[in-house]
């Protein structure tokens, strides 16, 4: 009585069309591995659409198409708390007005100037300008 089938363990992708927004700069990776090529590095605020999810070697991974097939991201630890994302595009932004500082803003806001400067993919040394829309949440 051979067992021929599969163990359960290995994973399988399933089907998750859903668009998330990074909350720090993530990988974009060639495969769903830690070890597999980054294409690039997606900056905090990007959206990303995805058309399926894995959980495989202890992260769970989505894959995004791309013109040129897919790359794949790591959206959280294998429990999927998705702590490296937030669900759905809902963002207060704020609107830089003459006199306003990488200070003021993240005082006004209750975030700290480098998670603020950080989650719009800028550094604190960005020179930010009356007009400009910044993500405050």
């Amino acid at each position: 009585n051979k067992n021929t089938s599969k163990p359960s363990t290995s994973a399988k992708w399933v089907k998750e069309a859903k668009t998330y927004t990074l909350k720090t700069a993530v990988k974009l990776r060639t495969g769903a591995s830690t070890s597999s090529n980054a294409i690039t590095i997606l900056p905090a605020g990007t959206t990303v659409k995805t058309d399926q999810a894995i959980i495989q070697g202890g992260y769970r991974w989505v894959r995004q198409p791309r013109f040129n097939g897919y790359g794949y991201l790591a959206t959280g630890p294998a429990s999927n708390t998705l702590e490296y994302v937030k669900s759905g595009a809902f963002h207060t932004y704020y609107t830089v007005k003459s006199g306003d500082s990488w200070w003021t803003i993240a005082q006004r806001n209750g975030l700290s100037m480098t998670a603020l400067a950080n989650q719009n993919g800028k550094t604190i040394y960005t020179t930010i300008y009356p007009g400009q829309r910044l993500v405050v949440r």
